[in-house]
């Protein structure tokens, strides 16, 4: 392929480099993102499992949120984990046994396309707020079949003319020895970061905006009987709508802004490089636990499934646990509903009650 065919040096020539990472630093990096990856990955996988061996859990919906979290488990599990092998394999002067652009391609791939799942996923939390009666018939098996296939059309025409040149390179770039891509001259780039991450990032800021608006609005209209207890309950979803949203922001908007615009920084500073690096595999790593949070049936499944096989749950997992059990001692505030996360049946269309798995 050409994408290879020229010194990966040039990204990292001797004329640019400010900083050259000492080697506590790349061992330290590299035990954080391995520990982080560890166990993000095998908290998705132990979230698809509960979900898979219990049959409430497959609807349509939850099809949608199986597919997320298996994407995420395995660009954890796979490309990105070598990917920072390949730093500690340079930085340890030992070969790398896998070629690089196959590594970023198949890493960019997953997270462009776990982006677009976010985004459909926060299109059907809105669809089951706003139309409660209609989701049903709008999220059809064809349907749902259909948008999951599109994203993976979308995602591959956007990083598929990588791997011939087209807007960035794929290859190793030192002195770390990471695989990733570098931009090339043009508007090509820019253009694969609006799709990739700027495009889906508002699709979910106009859908949490949508169904937080709604939410303020049916706390007014509740009537004075149910009031206090709804209010508070609408309340903790709006408060963890805006914290999910922040997280995916935080965690995936600065490396296409800084790549795109502040590319000279990005290229010289080295310890920015791989700590924005792994703050978008924290982006993955918390997929788990906001839909942990986000639904008191997905927390009991997991809980069921790991004491039946005696499952080694993960940290991330128990603190999820932990933190809901002591918040709930502190505040009586009923769980957030499953209309955030799956399906919601017939009922008030402002009264979440109704919602369930």
């Amino acid at each position: 392929m050409p994408i290879d065919s020229y010194n990966a040096t040039l990204l990292f020539s001797n004329s640019t480099i400010t900083s050259v990472l000492s080697r506590p630093f790349v061992l330290s990096w590299f035990t954080a993102s391995f520990i982080i990856n560890l166990l993000g990955s095998s908290s998705s996988f132990l979230l698809i499992f509960a979900l898979c061996t219990r049959s409430r859990f497959h609807s349509t919906t939850n099809l949608l949120v199986i597919h997320l979290l298996l994407i995420e488990a395995i660009n954890m599990a796979a490309p990105t984990m070598l990917a920072i092998f390949a730093v500690l394999l340079h930085e340890t002067h030992r070969p790398f046994p896998v070629h690089c652009s196959i590594v970023a391609f198949t890493q960019i791939l997953f997270t462009v396309l776990s982006n677009w799942l976010s985004a459909l996923l926060a299109i059907n939390r809105l669809t089951a707020k706003l139309w409660p009666y209609r989701h049903k018939t709008w999220t059809t098996k064809s349907t749902v079949t259909m948008a999951v296939v599109g994203t993976w059309v979308l995602s591959l025409a956007t990083t598929i003319p990588l791997l011939f040149g087209v807007g960035g390179r794929l290859d190793r770039f030192y002195p770390l020895g990471y695989c990733g891509v570098k931009p090339t001259p043009g508007v090509m780039f820019a253009v694969y970061t609006n799709i990739s991450f700027t495009c889906p990032l508002s699709v979910q800021a106009v859908c949490y905006a949508l169904i937080v608006g709604s939410l303020q609005r049916s706390m007014v209209a509740c009537p004075t009987v149910v009031a206090a207890q709804r209010r508070r309950r609408q309340r903790a979803i709006s408060f963890v709508l805006l914290v999910v949203f922040v997280w995916y922001l935080v965690c995936y908007l600065p490396i296409p802004i800084i790549t795109t615009y502040f590319y000279g920084q990005w290229q010289t500073d080295h310890r920015l490089f791989v700590c924005f690096k792994t703050l978008m595999t924290c982006g993955s790593a918390g997929t788990p636990i906001i839909l942990l949070s986000l639904s008191s049936e997905y927390r009991l499944a997991v809980k069921e499934r790991w004491r039946q096989v005696n499952f080694p749950c993960s940290f991330l997992c128990s603190a999820v646990w932990e933190s809901r059990n002591l918040h709930k001692s502190r505040v009586s505030v009923i769980s957030v509903p499953a209309v955030l996360v799956t399906d919601c049946s017939a009922g008030d269309p402002m009264n979440v009650d109704h919602c369930n798995i």
